[in-house]
């Protein structure tokens, strides 16, 4: 009998482990092309990011999301001066962004949702 209870918590812990995992494996980022640039950036938003909500005892959860009005992408420079924010809009799935008057050097984008980072990527701006 304690070998059946055995069995089948065991195969309960395996599922929720496969679960877990291919929540996390989903997570993805922002993805900046060129990289370096000169004149422009183009950059595709994730389908899919990693919300703070619980999840079990991880406190991980995967969302498709739709950006809105609670999503926005912010570029700063190294000294950390907010150089452009872009609110997105809702469906958006890919911003071209103009960096004429950019000098050369490294910017951190960050995207923002419900006033929490969930991605950043470092892009080197160069003539």
């Amino acid at each position: 009998m304690h070998l059946l209870i055995g069995i089948s918590q065991l195969k309960k812990d395996y599922l929720r482990i496969k679960k877990i995992l291919f929540c996390i494996c989903k997570i993805e980022e922002l993805k900046v092309f060129p990289n370096p640039f000169t004149t422009r950036v183009r950059v595709q938003l994730p389908n899919c990011i990693q919300d703070k909500k619980n999840f079990e005892e991880l406190n991980i959860t995967t969302n498709y999301y739709n950006y809105g009005s609670d999503a926005y992408l912010e570029v700063l420079d190294l000294n950390g001066k907010r150089v452009k924010m872009i609110n997105l809009s809702e469906g958006q799935k890919e911003l071209r962004i103009p960096t004429e008057g950019w000098l050369n050097g490294i910017y951190l984008l960050r995207l923002l949702v419900k006033g929490n980072i969930v991605s950043s990527v470092k892009v080197v701006k160069s003539n």
